[in-house]
C-alpha cells in the first residue's frame, strides 16, 4: 500500500567548548526540519555532570532546561520556508560561561493544495479495487478484483499512454490481489491470500512456503519497507512477516489475532533505526483497536498509549509530524503532549487511507468521497472528489497522487498545480 518515504536533511553541527574542571564537547547539530517545526540533537562527548543548557533564536531564548545526556530538542511555531540561526550555551547558574557557533536552518517550504485531476474507470459492475501504489506520472498500479470484456483480472498498470490490465497467475493459481507496493517498476511486489508475488520487470514470480520460504500468512494487507532487504508484510490473524532480501521470518506476536490493516514507518536521520507502527482492527466485528511497534530486533508492543476505542485502518507519520491514524475517525498524536485527538477542521468521515511525501505534504481519503491535503500549516478538504463515494486507498509521490474507489472502480491521478 506504501512506498518508503524519501527523507532528506542537511546536517549542521557546532562544537562547544567549555573551560571548566574538565573540557567537554558539546555538539550541536540539525536532526529534521519540517514547516513550522526543527528538531536538534544536543550530544555531548563525554557522560557529563547535569548541567544547564540554553537554546536561542535569532538572540531570543526559547529553551532553558538541564541536560546530562544525547537531547532532541523540537522548535515549533515557525515560519515556512524561513531561515533561523540557533546557538547554544552552557550555563552557571545565571552566566553564559561556553557557546557554540551559529547553526542556521532553513524551514520546509508549504505544499500547493491544487490539483488538476484525470479521471479513469477500471472494470465493469462487479469489479473491487483495492490498492494502489504511485512509481511516477507513467508508472502507477491498481489491484483488486477487475472485471471487464468477460475477463476477470487482478491487476492494472497505467504506463504512461494506457491502462495495461493483468491477470497475474505464477504457478497457474488465480485470485484477487489485495496489497501493492513499489521501489521501482522493476521491483513490485503484489500481497494476497496466502502468498506473495513480485515482479521484476519481465515476470512475475509468486512466494509461498515451498516455494522461497513465505510463511504462507493469511490475505496481507499492507506491505512497506525501506529498502529491497527490509520489508514488511502484514494481514489478517495479526500475521506479520519481515523479509532481508533472502530470507522471509514471521515475527510471532501474542499481542493479537485481529487484522493488521496497515503498516508505516521511518528510519531516523541521526540514529538510522527504523521506527515502525502498524495498525490492528477487525471491521465489522467487535475487536481490539491497538496500534503496535515493531522494534530494530523484531519484538513487537503496544504502542504510543493508543486508548480510543476507534477502529483503525491507516497509519503515517515522519521524524517532524504527529502521528496520524485514521479509520472510524482521523486522530493525530501530538509529539509534546501525547494526547490523542481529533484531527482539527476536517469533517469526521470514516477514514480508509493516509499518505504523504513529508510533514508538509498529506492526503487522507475515505467514506463519502472524503479527500482532504495538509500543505505543512492548513487542512484542505478536496471537495471536487466528493462526487466519487467512497474513497479507497492514496498514494501520493512527489507531484503526483493517484487515489482509487473502493466500490466504483474509479481510478483519480492528480498532478500538482503549484
Amino acid at each position: 500500500m506504501k512506498k518508503t518515504l524519501p527523507i532528506f536533511f542537511l546536517f549542521f553541527s557546532s562544537c562547544l567548548l567549555f573551560e571548566d574542571e574538565q573540557n567537554t564537547n558539546l555538539t550541536l547539530s540539525l536532526h529534521s526540519a519540517g514547516v513550522t517545526t526543527v528538531n536538534l540533537n544536543i550530544s555531548p562527548e563525554d557522560s557529563l555532570a547535569q548541567f544547564t543548557f540554553e537554546l536561542t533564536r535569532d538572540d531570543s531564548t526559547v529553551q532553558t532546561l538541564s541536560l546530562q545526556s544525547d537531547t532532541l530538542l523540537k522548535d515549533t511555531g515557525l515560519n515556512p520556508n524561513t531561515s533561523y540561526t540557533y546557538k547554544g550555551y552552557w550555563k552557571n547558574v545565571t552566566e553564559r560561561i561556553g557557546e557554540s557557533e551559529t547553526l542556521t536552518v532553513t524551514t520546509m517550504d508549504t505544499t500547493s493544495h491544487n490539483f488538476t485531476w484525470v479521471i479513469d474507470t477500471l472494470g465493469e459492475f462487479g469489479s473491487y479495487l483495492y490498492d494502489v501504489t504511485t512509481i511516477d506520472e507513467n508508472n502507477i498500479w491498481v489491484v483488486g478484483q477487475i472485471y471487464t470484456d468477460g475477463t476477470y483480472y487482478n491487476a492494472a498498470h497505467w504506463n504512461g499512454s494506457k491502462w495495461v490490465f493483468y491477470r497475474i497467475a505464477p504457478n497457474g493459481f488465480f485470485g484477487r490481489i489485495t496489497s501493492v507496493f513499489a521501489f521501482s517498476n522493476n521491483d513490485v511486489w503484489f500481497g494476497k491470500y496466502g502468498s506473495l508475488i513480485h515482479y521484476d520487470g519481465e515476470s512475475f514470480i509468486k512466494y509461498t512456503p515451498t516455494n522461497g520460504g513465505h510463511p504462507g500468512q493469511p490475505t496481507i494487507e499492507a506491505i512497506w519497507g525501506t529498502s529491497p532487504s527490509d520489508i514488511y508484510f502484514v494481514g489478517y490473524n495479526g500475521s506479520i512477516v519481515h523479509y532481508n532480501g533472502s530470507i522471509f521470518q514471521s515475527l510471532a506476536s501474542s499481542l493479537t489475532d485481529d487484522n493488521i490493516n496497515d503498516i508505516w514507518g521511518v528510519v531516523d536521520s541521526h540514529s538510522g533505526e527504523t521506527k515502525v507502527y502498524c495498525v490492528v482492527t477487525t471491521l465489522y466485528e467487535e475487536t481490539e483497536k491497538r496500534l503496535l511497534q515493531i522494534h530494530p530486533n523484531f519484538t513487537v508492543t503496544d504502542a504510543l498509549d493508543y486508548n480510543l476505542d476507534r477502529s483503525l485502518m491507516s497509519v503515517w507519520f515522519d521524524e517532524t509530524s504527529p502521528v496520524y491514524v485514521g479509520g472510524s475517525g482521523f486522530f493525530q498524536q501530538s509529539r509534546e503532549d501525547m494526547v490523542w485527538q481529533f484531527v482539527p477542521d476536517l469533517p469526521e468521515y470514516f477514514v480508509w487511507d493516509i499518505d504523504g511525501n513529508h510533514a508538509g505534504d498529506i492526503m487522507v481519503v475515505g467514506a463519502y468521497g472524503f479527500a482532504a491535503h495538509f500543505n505543512g500549516m492548513h487542512w484542505k478538504v478536496l471537495e471536487e472528489l466528493q462526487p466519487f463515494s467512497s474513497l479507497k486507498a492514496v498514494d501520493i509521490k512527489d507531484d503526483v497522487v493517484a487515489i482509487i474507489g473502493r466500490l466504483n472502480n474509479v481510478v483519480l491521478v492528480g498532478h500538482r498545480v503549484n
